[in-house]
Protein backbone atom coordinates (compact mmCIF):
# COMPACT_ATOMS: atom_id res chain seq x y z
CA UNK A 1 0.00 0.00 0.00
CA UNK A 2 1.16 2.98 -0.43
CA UNK A 3 1.47 5.91 2.67
CA UNK A 4 0.75 9.31 1.65
CA UNK A 5 2.68 12.42 2.71
CA UNK A 6 0.81 14.41 -0.06
CA UNK A 7 -0.06 13.82 -3.63
CA UNK A 8 3.70 13.45 -4.94
CA UNK A 9 5.88 11.98 -1.82
CA UNK A 10 4.71 8.53 -0.47
CA UNK A 11 6.10 4.86 1.19
CA UNK A 12 5.26 1.74 -0.30
CA UNK A 13 4.52 -0.28 2.73
CA UNK A 14 4.19 -4.35 2.25
CA UNK A 15 1.39 -6.00 4.17
CA UNK A 16 0.34 -9.59 4.79
CA UNK A 17 -3.49 -9.10 5.97
CA UNK A 18 -6.12 -7.10 5.03
CA UNK A 19 -7.68 -5.39 6.81
CA UNK A 20 -4.94 -4.20 8.86
CA UNK A 21 -5.22 -6.14 12.54
CA UNK A 22 -4.39 -3.31 13.97
CA UNK A 23 -7.29 -0.74 12.70
CA UNK A 24 -9.27 1.61 14.89
CA UNK A 25 -11.97 2.11 13.26
CA UNK A 26 -13.74 5.40 13.36
CA UNK A 27 -17.02 7.42 12.31
CA UNK A 28 -16.37 11.19 10.55
CA UNK A 29 -18.73 13.48 9.63
CA UNK A 30 -18.87 15.82 6.83
CA UNK A 31 -18.68 19.41 7.32
CA UNK A 32 -19.98 20.97 4.32
CA UNK A 33 -19.11 24.27 5.54
CA UNK A 34 -15.45 23.86 6.07
CA UNK A 35 -14.55 21.33 3.66
CA UNK A 36 -13.60 19.26 6.76
CA UNK A 37 -14.07 15.36 7.53
CA UNK A 38 -14.90 15.77 11.78
CA UNK A 39 -14.96 13.49 14.41
CA UNK A 40 -17.90 15.07 15.93
CA UNK A 41 -21.35 15.80 13.98
CA UNK A 42 -20.69 19.79 12.56
CA UNK A 43 -22.75 22.01 14.78
CA UNK A 44 -24.52 22.63 11.77
CA UNK A 45 -25.51 21.25 8.60
CA UNK A 46 -25.22 22.78 5.39
CA UNK A 47 -26.05 21.77 2.07
CA UNK A 48 -23.31 21.63 -0.97
CA UNK A 49 -24.17 21.63 -4.66
CA UNK A 50 -21.40 20.72 -7.38
CA UNK A 51 -21.58 19.22 -10.58
CA UNK A 52 -20.11 15.97 -10.48
CA UNK A 53 -18.42 16.22 -14.19
CA UNK A 54 -16.57 18.82 -13.78
CA UNK A 55 -16.45 20.04 -9.90
CA UNK A 56 -15.33 17.82 -7.53
CA UNK A 57 -16.24 17.60 -3.70
CA UNK A 58 -13.09 17.19 -1.00
CA UNK A 59 -13.07 16.97 2.60
CA UNK A 60 -9.70 16.63 4.60
CA UNK A 61 -8.88 15.10 7.78
CA UNK A 62 -5.57 15.20 9.47
CA UNK A 63 -4.53 12.61 12.04
CA UNK A 64 -3.22 13.59 15.50
CA UNK A 65 -0.33 10.91 15.22
CA UNK A 66 1.07 8.48 13.27
CA UNK A 67 0.13 4.81 14.34
CA UNK A 68 3.11 3.29 12.75
CA UNK A 69 4.88 5.37 15.34
CA UNK A 70 3.22 3.42 18.50
CA UNK A 71 4.39 -0.12 16.90
CA UNK A 72 7.43 0.82 15.80
CA UNK A 73 7.04 0.69 12.07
Amino acid sequence: MEVREDIDSYQVRYEDAWPLPDTEYRSLYLDSATGALLEEPPAAVKGFDYEPFSERAAFTFTFADDPSERRGG
